[in-house]
């Protein structure tokens, strides 16, 4: 309401001072680690001549959010409409949200495939998920993780809904998408203590102090470089990774490209054949420009779905990994594999052929979202992965 009364050049409704000398524009202050979740205190100049919320009276039976315009008229129930808001004016009900992600996990078999460069890849037997972390599995397991006093950097998307045209539909099947590497963890440690697992994640070298807290340096996108936030850690921030845990995790880049395969020795193509095609992947050519709902398309020989297109899935992978041919694995940086719903031309046999990784890998550790960038969830049996 701000924003639209300044857009037209009329006075803002609501300030951050008694004076109402600095109109409120800003929810959350990143800037100061002291003052990352504090809310600023807000008053409300009812003789403003700007847009506010409308109040009970003026919306009369109706249900929703309304804007209004009174020219500076103080709305009969003002008293009582700030307390009205706090109660219509919230996301979703937590407690309602939270509830078992129904998450499918497909058994990927034990075996050895060969890495471009001719190495042959050790992989245990491993659970991979059945599909892409969907909307709705993410909203139920983070509403139960907040309710448990779990912090999140952001509460993510509806598969594209920010790049996607106007009139575009979407279903809660779609991946959740616009959420970083970080809430990825958090939401798989969150997952993990749900069901009475082992959590995988740590923030100490003895894996005694679960990770719940996602607040870290966030970076923003910027034409030609990365403008970020300058907090003490950079981002810096050491993650442990307990690997013979039972619990949830992002798989590594070497799991994620052997289940990607499932089983094809097919170097020079798709793991369905030779040629791309629209029922595997949901790619630029078939899209119309959106992410589509969860088993949308056929999946592979292991029964995974979109392991090619629709987002870029986030993986484990970096450093010392590549020269371990025995259950690849490292804390490293994230791995971004199996291309977008925008992935078009020459870079369709780059990113989905044979798990390839896009032009520019995520290489770094800050906490990077966009709207075609999404994650499933790997686990193992409690200790039948190597523990270091």
């Amino acid at each position: 309401c701000n924003a639209l009364s300044e857009y037209e050049g009329l006075e803002p409704f609501a300030y951050i001072d008694p004076d109402f000398k600095t109109p409120f524009r800003c929810v959350l202050n990143r800037m100061h680690r002291e003052k990352w979740n504090e809310r600023p205190e807000i008053y409300l100049k009812w003789q403003a001549d700007g847009f506010r919320p409308a109040t009970n009276s003026e919306k009369d039976s109706a249900k929703g959010f309304f804007v209004a315009r009174t020219y500076g008229k103080t709305a009969s129930d003002a008293n009582s409409a700030v307390e009205q808001w706090k109660k219509e004016f919230i996301p979703f009900d937590l407690k309602e949200a939270s509830g078992a992600p129904e998450l499918k996990m497909i058994s990927v078999p034990a075996g050895k495939y060969q890495r471009k460069d001719g190495a042959e890849v050790k992989i245990g037997k491993f659970y991979l998920a059945e599909t892409e972390t969907s909307f709705s599995q993410w909203k139920k397991v983070y509403a139960w993780a907040i309710g448990k006093g779990y912090v999140f950097d952001r509460d993510g998307d509806l598969g594209s809904m920010d790049w996607s045209a106007d009139n575009a539909v979407f279903s809660q099947d779609e991946p959740v998408t616009q959420v970083s590497h970080i809430d990825a963890i958090l939401w798989c440690n969150a997952l993990s203590e749900m069901e009475g697992r082992t959590a995988v994640y740590y923030t100490d070298a003895e894996k005694t102090k679960v990770y719940r807290n996602a607040h870290r340096f966030r970076i923003e996108n910027t034409i030609g470089k990365d403008a970020h936030y300058k907090l003490p850690d950079k981002g810096e921030e050491k993650i442990y990774v307990k690997w013979d845990a039972d619990g949830y995790r992002l798989p590594t880049q070497w799991e994620w490209d052997y289940a990607h395969r499932a089983g094809s020795k097919n170097a020079a193509g798709f793991p369905w054949g030779q040629e791309k095609t629209g029922e595997h992947a949901n790619f630029a050519e078939n899209s119309t420009d959106k992410t589509g709902p969860a088993k949308a398309k056929k999946p592979n020989a292991f029964g995974l779905y979109d392991m090619a297109g629709n987002v870029f899935e986030l993986t484990m992978g970096g450093g010392e990994s590549y020269y371990i041919n025995d259950n690849p694995r490292d804390d490293g940086t994230p791995l971004l594999l199996g291309g977008s719903f925008r992935t078009d031309g020459p870079e369709i046999v780059q990113m989905m052929s044979m798990g390839g990784q896009p032009k520019s890998a995520m290489k770094s550790s800050l906490a990077r979202a966009y709207p075609e960038i999404g994650f499933r969830v790997a686990r193992y049996d409690a200790g039948t992965h190597p523990p270091e």
